[in-house]
């Protein structure tokens, strides 16, 4: 059937309007979504360790509450709710705290996801000071990622070797006996024993206690291991355990 041009023009204007209406005032949670009206987290995420809380990762509250993160990336975190007691629905706008033992600050967000006890937020709003500390557990992070448990080798074991972790970049974590280890990372080998350390050992075996910047990025890095064993969780809570001595020193 033939239609005039007229006629055509105007069923044309019609279905123009009506989708610009839709994309401006979308009817459903699921039509923002769909329409991409949400922007969906693209940035490199931070794993944080579910074990126990870790100095250089932040204390997050919602609703008066303190909250388990599962990772944390420059655009949002991942939130865990185990007993599904967040009752907001996708799209809707939050206020979280996160705080450090130095900074803390008030994030505007909203809920972009929702999946097996799992809130998906992402920032709208960060403070300056919060973004600096966000920004500071991305790299180590990143790098943590690239860490795999490998089989260890005769050589391995008679060395007294308990467990070996390789990274692409040379960089690896030799788990020894007794709580001793030793980290080779960027370009430094780390000694750690019986919770003391982590120091450098100079050419006359002098020991040289690492800066605290650099204890908390190896925790951070640590913590993204691939399905850390029983020995690198461990090993992270005598490292935090120093982290935080070191941190209180500085604070007086």
């Amino acid at each position: 059937m033939e239609i005039s041009l007229k006629k055509w023009l105007d069923q044309l204007k019609r279905k123009i309007k009506n989708y610009h209406l839709n994309q401006e005032f979308p009817r459903s949670i699921q039509s923002i979504v769909t329409s991409n009206y949400i922007d969906r987290r693209h940035n490199s995420r931070t794993n944080v360790p579910l074990f126990g809380k870790l100095s250089p990762f932040p204390i997050v509250k919602f609703q008066d509450q303190v909250w388990k993160i599962e990772n944390i990336s420059i655009g949002g975190l991942c939130l865990v709710d185990e007993k599904e007691d967040i009752d907001i629905i996708v799209g809707s706008f939050l206020n979280l705290e996160l705080k450090w033992h130095d900074v803390k600050g008030e994030v505007k967000a909203r809920l972009v996801g929702t999946s097996l006890k799992r809130k998906h937020i992402q920032f709208i709003s960060v403070p300056g000071n919060v973004m600096e500390k966000i920004r500071l557990l991305i790299k180590p992070g990143y790098l943590g990622k690239k860490f795999n448990k490998v089989k260890l080798s005769h050589k391995d074991i008679h060395a007294g070797i308990k467990e070996l972790w390789l990274s692409p970049s040379g960089d690896h974590l030799k788990i020894f006996q007794e709580e001793k280890a030793i980290f080779n990372f960027q370009n430094d080998d780390i000694f750690i024993e019986n919770k003391q350390g982590p120091y450098l050992l100079d050419s006359k075996k002098k020991k040289h206690l690492m800066p605290l910047s650099f204890i908390n990025d190896m925790i951070v890095c640590i913590s993204n291991f691939k399905e850390p064993s029983e020995a690198v969780i461990n090993l992270l809570r005598n490292l935090d355990q120093v982290a935080m001595t070191l941190q209180k020193t500085e604070d007086k």
